[in-house]
C-alpha cells in the first residue's frame, strides 16, 4: 500500500485549455470536477513544489497517456506509458454512460526538489482527454493488506418506509469499500505512522494505492477512512492494523 500523505502539487496546466472546464478544477476533492481539455492530443503539465516519487489520476477519460518526468532544471530524467482500462461492449451495457473514467498511478525515480510531470494524454476519436483529481508527493509504503484484502460496495441510496405502506427509493451512487490487515513492522513504526497519518487526514480523502506490485490501475483509489483504523500489538512481533476505506465519489 502506498499513500500520497500529502499534495504538493503548486500549479497545472493544459497546452490548450477548455475553458469550460479549468485546469485547476483537478485540485479540488471532487472527482467529477473534471478538468478537459480542448484537443484529442493535449500535454496536463504539473509542477511539483518539493521532493516527489507518487502521481495519482483519478476520472481520467483518455486511450493513454506518456508521462515525462522532468528535474528542477527541466531535464528530461524517464518517461513511462500508461494504457488506461478498456471497457468492452458489456461494460458499455451495463452502464449506459457517454464517458468511462478510470485511474492511474506512477511511482517514479525519486526527486529530490521540485520537479515537473508532463501528461501527454491521447483521447478516443471525436473526445478530448479530461481528469478528474490529480495527485502528486512523497508516496509513503505500508506493507499490502494479509490474509485477502476485502473489496466490497456501499449502496448510498436512500430507502424509506411511507406512512401509507409504500416504500420511497431515491437513487445514489453505489461506491467501493477496502478493508483488510496490515501486518506492521514495530521497528519500523508502521501502526504509529499510519494511526498519526488518520489524525492528520481525518475524514478528508486522499489517493492511495492500495494493493501494490499488482494492477495500479484497479489499485489506484481515491478514497476516505470509512471507520478509524486500530492497531493489536500481536505476540509474533508485528503490529496487526485493521483498515475501512471508502470510495470518494
Amino acid at each position: 500500500m502506498i499513500i500520497i500523505a500529502q499534495n504538493d502539487i503548486d500549479a497545472v496546466s493544459w497546452g490548450s485549455e477548455d475553458a469550460n472546464w479549468p485546469a485547476a478544477n483537478c485540485l479540488d476533492d471532487h472527482i467529477r470536477h473534471v478538468t478537459r481539455s480542448a484537443l484529442q492530443q493535449d500535454t496536463l503539465t504539473i509542477s511539483v513544489s518539493r521532493q516527489g516519487n507518487s502521481l495519482y489520476l483519478g476520472g481520467v477519460s483518455a486511450d493513454s497517456a506518456v508521462i515525462t518526468v522532468r528535474d528542477g532544471s527541466g531535464a528530461e530524467v524517464e518517461t513511462h506509458e500508461l494504457d488506461f482500462i478498456a471497457y468492452d461492449d458489456i461494460e458499455a451495457f451495463l452502464f449506459d454512460e457517454a464517458r468511462v473514467h478510470t485511474s492511474a498511478w506512477l511511482t517514479y525515480t525519486y526527486q529530490e526538489e521540485a520537479h515537473t510531470l508532463e501528461i501527454a494524454f491521447t483521447a478516443a476519436t471525436g473526445e478530448t482527454p479530461e481528469v478528474g483529481i490529480a495527485r502528486a508527493g512523497f508516496g509513503t509504503g505500508f506493507p499490502n493488506g494479509v490474509y485477502g484484502l476485502q473489496t466490497g460496495t456501499m449502496d448510498l441510496s436512500i430507502v424509506e418506509s411511507l406512512a401509507s405502506g409504500g416504500i420511497y427509493r431515491r437513487d445514489r451512487d453505489v461506491v467501493r469499500t477496502w478493508s483488510g490487515t496490515i501486518n506492521g513492522n514495530p521497528e519500523a513504526y508502521d501502526g504509529w505512522r499510519f494511526l498519526e497519518f488518520k489524525r492528520q487526514i481525518k475524514k478528508r480523502p486522499f489517493a492511495c494505492l492500495v494493493l501494490d506490485g499488482l494492477d495500479d490501475r484497479a489499485n489506484a483509489v481515491y478514497v476516505h477512512f470509512h471507520e478509524d483504523p486500530a492497531t493489536t500489538r500481536a505476540g509474533h512481533g508485528v503490529d496487526e492494523l485493521n483498515f475501512t476505506l471508502i470510495e470518494e465519489v
